[in-house]
């Protein structure tokens, strides 16, 4: 019987000494992965400013003829957004333009950042660079435009660059 509790004594005493060790390299494990996350987080919000450059762009455009809408795919190529850090949070404005552009607020939790603009809205993802820029342009408002008025949508997605 003496020898039985010896030996479950010298189990019970490595599985200390191996649990313990695995505690420890856990610890190790889960505080390197917390480092990591925080740098991958902070990173992001860390930055200034970003150059946000449009893949694809297309909307409805007006046929000012028969005052019909038909869909089309848009040249964005040109079109070009700077979301920077200001005093008062994130600021959304045409890139190459005096324009003052829109304040944006703060970055959420998830990453996103969201620009309501008096006529559209644009929604940058921090953490995929992406973004996405929808113009409402005058289409809620066209029974009332004349032949000689614009009309158009638009849906802008792109990707967004840190600038340095």
């Amino acid at each position: 019987m003496q020898n039985w509790h010896r030996k479950f004594d010298r189990i019970c005493n490595n599985f200390s000494r191996s649990f313990m060790k695995n505690k420890i390299a856990l610890s190790c494990l889960l505080g390197f992965l917390f480092l990591a996350t925080t740098f991958i987080f902070t990173s992001a919000y860390a930055q200034q400013s970003y150059l946000c450059v449009p893949t694809k762009g297309n909307g409805f455009l007006k046929n000012r003829g028969d005052m019909s809408w038909y869909s089309s795919e848009m040249n964005v190529e040109e079109n070009k957004f700077l979301v920077k850090r200001t005093s008062s949070g994130w600021n959304w404005s045409d890139f190459g333009t005096r324009d003052q552009g829109v304040n944006c607020g703060e970055i959420q939790a998830n990453g996103i950042l969201w620009c309501d603009m008096n006529n559209g809205i644009a929604v940058f993802n921090t953490l995929t660079s992406r973004f996405q820029y929808t113009k409402l342009g005058n289409y809620l408002s066209s029974k009332t435009l004349n032949a000689n008025e614009p009309g158009y949508t638009l849906s802008i997605i792109g990707t967004c660059s840190a600038l340095q």
